[in-house]
């Protein structure tokens, strides 16, 4: 964005997440401007589809744990869903369009023994 076509405001933020402002804006190496633009950008985008947006923030542990999950599936160690249920013996829940995609494809699979020629 060219900065002729740019406003200048003022907000008000709690020191702390200025703190979390400025390690992310260091590690990113980007500037707190980039970095409010690019949130508030994402907001805007969200609440014009008519999407709630969380009123709640997630908890440290929330974030660490979506932190791990996300580095697990960068590194290929995720499981579908899908397998995890049937691993865990739990039928899935689906809604009716879907199920009937599954019990259509149930009574399409079929086992090929190798041949013993």
């Amino acid at each position: 964005m060219s900065a002729q076509k740019m406003k200048t405001i003022a907000i008000s933020l709690p020191p702390q997440m200025i703190e979390e402002l400025d390690r992310v804006s260091e590690r990113e190496r980007r500037t707190r401007s980039e970095i409010l633009r690019d949130a508030l950008r994402r907001y805007i985008t969200v609440a014009e589809r008519g999407r709630t947006i969380p009123v709640e923030d997630a908890l440290p542990e929330e974030i660490e744990a979506m932190r791990r999950a996300d580095e697990e599936y960068v590194r290929g160690e995720c499981v579908r869903l899908e397998d995890l249920q049937r691993e865990l013996g739990i039928k899935p829940r689906y809604g009716s369009a879907a199920r009937a995609a599954g019990k259509a494809h149930e009574g399409s699979e079929r086992i090929i023994e190798p041949s013993t020629r």
